[in-house]
């Protein structure tokens, strides 16, 4: 039924739209990450992040977006 819809606090839409490669190996996902649902916090926040196998969310990817934010790192060519 619709319980856990209901009772839940937070949830979240999690879908990968690309992957990560290091060569011919894939070693992660580019995942889109949607808050549905929050009763803590206010809803419908958006995310995309990179999750690689083994680790999680990568750190470096991270530290990266956070740079082009601030205007410390411009994003050019592929990335």
């Amino acid at each position: 039924g619709n319980a856990l819809k209901f009772y839940a606090s937070v949830r979240l839409d999690i879908r990968r739209i690309g992957a990560i490669k290091k060569g011919d190996e894939i070693i992660g996902n580019q995942t889109k990450i949607k808050v549905v649902k929050n009763k803590l916090a206010p809803p419908f926040k958006q995310v995309v992040t990179e999750i690689l196998y083994g680790e999680g969310i990568s750190r470096e990817g991270e530290l990266i977006d956070m740079g082009v934010d601030a205007k410390l790192v411009e994003k050019a060519g592929a990335w």
